[in-house]
């Protein structure tokens, strides 16, 4: 699983890299590529393409993992009360130390559930290409909507986390050089793709 520009934000307020040049992806020319996911397409028609977002495909590993350690913590955190109260009653006032314990599990389900209250909203965040207003809209995880001009995104390969790659799309500034804002789009390379002078994501 990797969940850069969700966990961990991708980096803005810059200039383009050297790197980020080399690997763009132009909308006037062809990439010469096969496609990663085969579910990525939510919907396609004359006016419109719809994919799913970066983070669709962990998204349900991500929440199985927070489930399991809230309840094993939450459950944790009832039997050391539980525990607790019953061996106070009986004068041991040093079974007060579970209290500490329960709090820690408290604490990690809540860490836990602020990690994944955002995936358990909405099943994807769609990013549409309409082919009639060129224009790109992008839902944003806050549940706002970003709307740009298709020829005005940058769209490039950046290096992540475990040696994986994204494609991604970056708003830039007016001067048409700093990095604005960056979403992901739902294709990864595990290994380091050969600079993209050559792309076409949609026509």
């Amino acid at each position: 699983m990797e969940f850069t520009g969700l966990i961990t934000p991708y980096s803005v307020n810059r200039p383009l890299s050297n790197d980020e040049r080399d690997r763009q992806l132009k909308q006037k020319e062809k990439l010469n590529t096969g496609l990663y996911h085969q579910l990525s397409v939510i919907e396609i028609n004359s006016n419109y393409l719809e994919i799913v977002d970066k983070f669709f495909f962990d998204k349900g590993a991500w929440t199985l993992v927070c489930l399991i350690v809230i309840a094993w913590c939450g459950g944790g955190a009832l039997l050391a009360t539980i525990g607790a109260v019953v061996e106070i009653c009986k004068g041991d006032w040093g079974a007060a130390m579970l209290f500490i314990l329960s709090f820690l599990g408290v604490l990690i389900s809540y860490l836990m559930w602020m990690c994944m209250r955002k995936e358990i909203n909405y099943t994807h965040y769609p990013i549409r290409f309409n082919r009639k207003t060129r224009m790109v809209h992008v839902f944003r995880q806050d549940g706002t909507v970003l709307s740009v001009k298709w020829d005005k995104v940058f769209f490039t390969q950046i290096l992540v986390t475990y040696g994986m790659w994204d494609m991604v799309g970056h708003v830039l500034d007016e001067d048409g050089v700093t990095v604005r804002e960056t979403f992901g789009l739902p294709g990864r390379c595990c290994t380091n793709p050969p600079p993209a002078r050559l792309g076409k994501i949609v026509a």
